[in-house]
């Protein structure tokens, strides 16, 4: 392949999950309070609990350093478009699914944040 198409090609690779991430934002339909106490519930969920179970699990198996950083941080990573996509197949749960992946993306960036500086002072 050539060099000129290649590079053309990696630039459009990169640029699409921050491109998913904002269609699926602009895509978002007014939310009622079920909604919102959904989402929380599900950003709460992948954001903190599962990185503290993984984190438990890790601990109790006797990780330390980086084995035990790599999957804790694996699992507070947000929810991702995917499950976006797959909601929206059911048409049952596509809003909360999108809601979901805009707003624990959001709040990753304190958690993970978080998470980081803990798991730096580990190690």
């Amino acid at each position: 392949m050539p060099f000129s198409v290649h590079t053309f090609v990696d630039l459009f690779a990169k640029a699409a999950a921050p491109i998913a991430l904002f269609r699926i934002g602009t895509s978002l339909p007014p939310m009622s309070w079920d909604v919102i106490k959904e989402v929380s519930a599900a950003a709460s969920l992948k954001l903190i609990a599962a990185p503290l179970v993984v984190g438990g699990w890790c601990l109790w198996a006797g990780f330390t350093g980086a084995a035990l950083a790599v999957p804790m941080i694996a699992a507070g990573l947000p929810t991702g478009a995917n499950a976006f996509l797959l909601a929206r197949g059911s048409t049952s749960h596509a809003t909360a699914s999108a809601t979901t992946v805009v707003v624990a993306t959001g709040f990753s960036l304190f958690t993970l944040s978080v998470m980081v500086v803990w798991l730096d002072g580990r190690y």
